[in-house]
């Protein structure tokens, strides 16, 4: 009887491991969506989970933004925001994704940092929590 009840709490053990894992790791099955200079820039919600950017992302920084100048980022984007987050990294814009869509707890946001080479072309973004 023992042994019966051991190898039963050890199976609900595994399924609940097993069922939890996509919340325990945050798992997002959202629909990726295709970059939209006007969605972008109206995008003002911040309880929105995920985002419309934070689903835009992918296509923006792989097909979207390689090879644009500052002004043409600036044009699809909107002008860079003014805040005190992430100074020292010397990022040429910033822009606020949304609620933080990696980790266990969730209480952060996402933002976008871009960065300009020497002729003022994009040459890499970071995403990164504040």
């Amino acid at each position: 009887m023992k042994n019966k009840k051991k190898t039963l709490i050890n199976s609900l053990i595994v399924l609940i491991i097993f069922f939890s894992i996509p919340w325990l790791l945050q798992i997002r099955f959202s629909s990726k969506l295709e970059f939209d200079s006007k969605k972008w820039k109206q995008e003002n919600s911040t309880l929105d989970d995920p985002s419309l950017r934070s689903q835009m992302i992918e296509d923006l920084v792989e097909n979207v933004l390689p090879d644009k100048s500052k002004k043409e980022i600036e044009e699809l984007l909107g002008p860079s925001l003014e805040t005190n987050y992430f100074k020292s990294s010397n990022k040429d814009f910033i822009y606020y994704l949304g609620i933080q869509q990696e980790g266990f707890i969730r209480i952060d946001s996402d933002w976008l940092l871009i960065f300009l080479d020497k002729d003022n072309k994009f040459k890499s973004y970071k995403i990164v929590q504040d």
